[in-house]
């Protein structure tokens, strides 16, 4: 069944139709008292309104028992059937909202450990660098004192050499090449009397 309601400008009217045929089964008219202050212009009171709707409402349930109560039984089944509608949306809508959050939840997991991830690997280059650095500080250190230790030498054997055919002239002090004694890349200091006997 279907109420209808109707608000015109001379009375409020209800009306009770059956919703498979479209025939009037009960009516119901109120009159409606209108002011007009100006020809373009009606007003009428609210609550004069609402007491003709109250009115012919009750009038056609006590006219028609029994399609008040069948469009009553119809009304609560259609309000049935919304909750039942609406509380299956809500739970979609929870099922929905809890796998957004367990997503959520899995995404920032997967970040965080992305994130630990790169940090640990940045944190191995730097030490890797550091490492690296150290090794060639250290190098260059060494080199630094090997060059400084063979320009040294060369000094020597060169200001030797410019003191020997006056000083030393049976002297020599040059770089050992000699493996067996042990001593090579030593630079070596020897001198010998004119019999060729070496000092000591």
């Amino acid at each position: 069944m279907l109420l209808g309601l109707d608000i015109g400008t001379s009375s409020c009217k209800t009306t009770i139709l059956d919703s498979q045929t479209g025939e009037i089964i009960a009516s119901a008219r109120h009159p409606l008292n209108y002011l007009y202050p100006d020809d373009e212009r009606a007003e009428i009171n609210a609550e004069e309104l609402w007491q003709a709707i109250i009115s012919v409402m009750t009038e056609i349930a006590a006219k028609h028992p029994k399609a008040a109560a069948a469009l009553k039984q119809e009304l609560a089944s259609q309000q049935e059937r919304a909750k039942a509608e609406l509380a299956l949306r809500e739970s979609r809508f929870e099922q929905e909202l809890t796998q957004s959050k367990n997503e959520l939840a899995l995404r920032e997991s997967r970040f965080e450990q992305e994130k630990a991830r790169l940090a640990g690997e940045a944190e191995l280059r730097l030490k890797q660098k550091d490492e690296e650095i150290a090794y060639y500080k250290e190098m260059k250190t060494r080199l630094s004192t090997k060059m400084v230790g063979e320009t040294l030498e060369q000094h020597c054997e060169i200001e030797f050499n410019r003191l020997r055919m006056s000083a030393f002239p049976r002297a020599y002090f040059e770089k050992d090449n000699d493996a067996s004694s042990g001593s090579k890349g030593d630079y070596i200091f020897r001198d010998f009397d004119e019999d060729g006997t070496e000092y000591i």
